[in-house]
């Protein structure tokens, strides 16, 4: 097995949300590399402060 680990927005990494971007958006930048190859990526994500999400963008990937 071949992939990526990220840790995004976790333990003081940045991620996407540091970008004003959704979890989505950056599960889905890996996504798009992955895709002439046939591959596929699992996303996981820990989300510890709720209150600063954009609560009106969409989170589905």
């Amino acid at each position: 097995m071949a992939g990526y680990l990220v840790k995004a927005n976790s333990e003081g990494q940045p991620g996407p949300i540091t970008y004003n971007r959704t979890l989505a958006d950056g599960a889905n930048m890996f996504a798009h590399t992955l895709d002439p190859y046939g591959g596929i990526i699992l996303f996981r994500a820990f989300v510890y402060d709720h209150q600063s999400l954009n609560q009106d963008a969409n989170w589905k990937a």
